[in-house]
């Protein structure tokens, strides 16, 4: 949505463990930092403050893992849904995963609110 619309206010880091993955293709404007140094100090710096930060893995786990800890610093931490793989249009990954939810939500399961 925001890229789309050409909003400049995010930063995107994809934080895929291996370079060559990131190498091989990310989303446009995206710089790397893999999740288990996104919080070393020299990689703290390269992050905005005033900016959102948006956290892309392949398919979602890997992002998550420094969310508290960027959000507690200060940072406005966020989470893609389904990674990277719900970038890649058509990604077979990324429909199974959308289609898997879309069945539970069909089942209806009782929330806590």
């Amino acid at each position: 949505m925001w890229i789309k619309t050409e909003q400049k206010d995010f930063l995107i880091v994809d934080v895929r463990p291996n370079p060559s993955e990131y190498k091989k293709g990310h989303i446009p404007g995206a710089i790397h930092i893999p999740y288990n140094e996104v919080l070393k100090s020299e990689n703290l710096k390269r992050l905005p403050k005033d900016k959102k930060i948006i956290l892309v893995c392949a398919a979602g786990p890997l992002q998550n893992l420094p969310i508290v800890a960027l959000r507690t610093l200060g940072y406005d931490a966020h989470a893609m849904a389904f990674g990277y793989s719900a970038w890649i249009k058509n990604y077979r990954g990324g429909e199974a995963m959308k289609g898997v939810i879309n069945k539970a939500a069909a089942k209806n399961y009782p929330l806590e609110k």
